[in-house]
């Protein structure tokens, strides 16, 4: 991928989550952890410390990544070597991070945090059935 491929689909993820969108709710929350009524209920402010990291990481996690497009343009632009073997390194990071991105946004869901139970049964099938069933268990348990 080019720099112009990366950048129209950091673009995109960026419009995908209302950018502009969590920099306001990100202002907000901070007003409101500034209240003094907020403290005195524990519960409250230990959520809108967690929904407050949650979206600074994603804002600074963007703005790295838009870091990186800037230097990588700015290294084709000047048309040095050294720099640009530099920016070639932070776009392969950059591929790597909006990989791992696509992942985590696939599981993003409301439940996705939760503990899940598997329950594998060799059913009709004799001896073959249960090496299935023993293998699938033993691949679940070694990766989950």
């Amino acid at each position: 991928m080019n720099i112009e491929e990366l950048e129209q689909i950091v673009n995109k993820d960026k419009q995908n989550i209302d950018f502009d969108g969590l920099k306001k709710e990100l202002a907000e929350i901070e007003d409101k952890l500034q209240s003094p009524e907020v403290w005195s209920n524990q519960n409250l402010a230990t959520e809108l410390g967690q929904k407050s990291r949650e979206i600074k990481e994603t804002l600074d996690m963007f703005s790295k990544w838009d870091s990186i497009l800037e230097d990588a343009k700015t290294a084709q632009e000047i048309g040095d070597e050294e720099l640009i073997k530099e920016s070639e390194i932070g776009l392969e990071q950059l591929k790597k991070e909006l990989d791992k991105y696509d992942v985590q946004k696939m599981l993003s869901g409301e439940y996705d945090e939760a503990d899940a139970f598997l329950t594998i049964n060799a059913g009709a099938g004799g001896t073959d059935a249960q090496d299935w069933a023993s293998m699938l268990l033993r691949m679940y348990t070694r990766w989950a």
